[in-house]
C-alpha cells in the first residue's frame, strides 16, 4: 500500500510539473514563442507585435504552421525541404502550432506556440513573411489569443453611404 502512495504522488508530481511548464514556462524562457505567449497573456485587448524586436538573431522568413499542418504544405510554404520536419510532430498533434525562421534556404530556428496564446488566424496559416513584413495584431481575448496580420487603418477614409446600402442611388 505504502509503495502505491509513493507512485501515485510520484506520478500526481510529474503531471503537475508538466502542467505548470506548458502554462508557465514563458517566464523563464528568452525566445519568441515565449514572449509571443506573454504578451498573449498581458491581459484583453488588441497589440502590435514585431517579431523583429522579438528575436536577437539573423533570419529573412518567419512561417506559421496549425496543428497536423502536412510536410508539402510546411516544405511549399518554406520553398524547401525541411530535413527536421518529423522532430515538430505538427502532423500529429493539437496541442500547438509552429512559428519556424528562415534565413539562406534553411529553417535557423523553430518553436512550438502553445494553442491561444496565441493561436494562429488562418490567414498566416501556411504563408511564409518577410523580416519586414512581420508585424502583426495579437488580439486577446478573455480566453484565448489570436495572431492576425496588422491591419492599416487610413484616419483619412471617408465612408461612402450610399455602399453601405447595396450600391449607388439613381438621380432621376
Amino acid at each position: 500500500m505504502r509503495s502505491f502512495l509513493i507512485i501515485t504522488g510520484i506520478v500526481m508530481l510529474a503531471l503537475i510539473t508538466w502542467f505548470g511548464w506548458g502554462r508557465f514556462s514563458y517566464l523563464v524562457r528568452d525566445d519568441p514563442a515565449a514572449k509571443l505567449q506573454a504578451e498573449s497573456l498581458a491581459g484583453v485587448g488588441l497589440r502590435t507585435v514585431s517579431l523583429g524586436q522579438l528575436t536577437d538573431f539573423e533570419w529573412e522568413r518567419v512561417a506559421f504552421f496549425g496543428p497536423y499542418t502536412r510536410r508539402d504544405v510546411v516544405n511549399k510554404a518554406l520553398g524547401f525541404g525541411w530535413p527536421d520536419f518529423d522532430d515538430s510532430r505538427i502532423n500529429f498533434v493539437d496541442f500547438y502550432s509552429l512559428i519556424v525562421f528562415t534565413n539562406a534556404q534553411q529553417v535557423t530556428r523553430w518553436w512550438k506556440l502553445r494553442r491561444c496564446a496565441p493561436d494562429i488566424d488562418n490567414s498566416l496559416n501556411g504563408v511564409a513573411i518577410s523580416r519586414e513584413q512581420a508585424t502583426f495584431s495579437l488580439r486577446n481575448g478573455e480566453t484565448c489569443s489570436v495572431l492576425l496580420k496588422l491591419s492599416i487603418m487610413r484616419s483619412n477614409h471617408t465612408p461612402n453611404p450610399d455602399a453601405r446600402k447595396g450600391g449607388a442611388r439613381r438621380l432621376a
